[in-house]
């Protein structure tokens, strides 16, 4: 039989040791080492990214487990087809991509909207615009920033 402080050491240890395997977990992450997550190229859309740029983590909306799914499966499918678009259209020297690549993301974007405001209801389709719009004129004023610098 194992004593009550026997156990008790061992649970410490092994906490320490989870903790020291998550630290290094994180460094590496943070420092650009090795990684167990596939990392997207260059250019490329992650669900994440999307969804803080779309505002969709705003508390604000309030949304249901059943929309967050709902959401997470159509951000899943759009960030592909960004990404296949991406992919398949090779960048130019100057950086830009062609027109058929554009007008596909586009297409892309436009669905995803159409497909997140028919989740979402009255008031959160309203508190979505609202904080999109904020979003839209704090990027307008940083880009207005940046060209006043220059």
């Amino acid at each position: 039989m194992v004593s009550k402080t026997r156990k008790s050491k061992l649970a410490a240890a092994i906490a320490c040791a989870l903790a020291i395997f998550a630290t290094n977990m994180l460094a590496q992450e943070q420092s650009g080492g090795a990684s167990h997550l596939p990392q997207p190229l260059v250019g490329q859309e992650s669900r994440f990214a999307v969804i803080q740029q779309l505002g969709l983590n705003d508390p604000a909306l309030r949304l249901a487990t059943a929309q967050r799914a709902e959401i997470d499966k159509i951000i899943l499918a759009y960030v592909a087809q960004q990404n296949m678009a991406i992919a398949k259209s090779p960048q130019k020297a100057d950086g830009a991509r062609g027109q058929e690549a554009m007008a596909a993301r586009r297409s892309a974007r436009d669905n995803l909207a159409a497909s997140i405001n028919k989740i979402l209801n009255a008031q959160q389709r309203e508190t979505w615009e609202a904080a999109k719009s904020a979003r839209r004129t704090q990027m307008s004023s940083r880009n207005l920033d940046a060209v006043r610098q220059k």
